[in-house]
């Protein structure tokens, strides 16, 4: 079972390996801009839940499928099990946030 503190301990570790990828510098900038907010366990595999920190960070990683492919990769070889990823704008509500 992965958690969200072992995720955010080895979010520094995902960013390296994610620049090890084509465009992987420029991913993992993005990656710079996003805070790991949960762990959602699925039936299959776990959800982890990034908020990004502005709305540029947000757009760019949002519309590629392709970065996810390369996120998904660097989290499954870092916390040795498959990770699926969600990436919440700036302006989304978690769970964790309290509504003023």
């Amino acid at each position: 079972m992965v958690t969200q503190a072992e995720v955010t301990e080895k979010w520094e570790f995902v960013r390296r390996r994610v620049r090890t990828r084509k465009d992987g510098a420029k991913i993992s900038a993005l990656l710079h801009g996003y805070t790991v907010v949960d762990v959602e366990e699925a039936e299959q595999t776990p959800v982890i839940v990034c908020k990004a920190n502005s709305d540029f960070h947000y757009n760019v990683l949002q519309g590629n499928e392709s970065y996810h492919d390369i996120i998904r990769w660097a989290l499954k070889v870092t916390l040795e099990t498959e990770c699926d990823i969600r990436l919440l704008s700036p302006h989304a509500q978690t769970e964790n946030e309290v509504s003023i």
